[in-house]
């Protein structure tokens, strides 16, 4: 009994080596740290911590940020947390799934496998269609954004 008592202890003050994978961005490191994706592409999820779809995406997700270690970071976004980036990259809808390469959006759509958004991440995104980054968006767009945001 106190082998295991002692070993179930060491599980429990180890650290999640697989959560170390997978970056927590906020607004202060998301544009310093994405750089647009140039560089280096990152897959990012939007997600609320009660969401449902959201909890069930976590295990996976953690799996493919080692699947995809030194092609494409992989980070998490809390949005309950970070309301002007859920605003800013108008998020909508738990977990949303964005890839930002090369100064471009792309929405993932697909079935939520790892090898699956692995296969989106380092090259299906090309079969989708880009979308503007905020900082990239009309000032009719971006305009009133700022106001909520000067106001708030």
């Amino acid at each position: 009994m106190m082998v295991t008592a002692a070993a179930l202890l060491i599980l429990c003050l180890t650290p999640d080596l697989e959560a170390a994978h997978v970056e927590e961005l906020t607004e202060a490191n998301f544009d310093s740290s994405v750089n647009e994706g140039r560089g280096t592409f990152w897959f990012v999820k939007f997600y609320a911590p009660w969401c449902g779809h959201c909890k069930r995406l976590a295990p996976r997700w953690e799996e493919l940020a080692e699947a995809l270690e030194g092609k494409v970071k992989v980070a998490k976004v809390d949005v309950s947390k970070e309301q002007w980036l859920q605003f800013q990259w108008d998020i909508s809808g738990f977990p949303t799934l964005k890839l930002i390469a090369d100064g471009k959006a792309y929405n993932f759509a697909g079935q939520r496998t790892v090898e699956t958004m692995a296969n989106f991440a380092t090259s299906g995104y090309q079969a989708s269609q880009p979308e503007l980054l905020p900082s990239q968006q009309p000032l009719y767009i971006r305009g009133p954004k700022a106001m909520v945001r000067f106001m708030n």
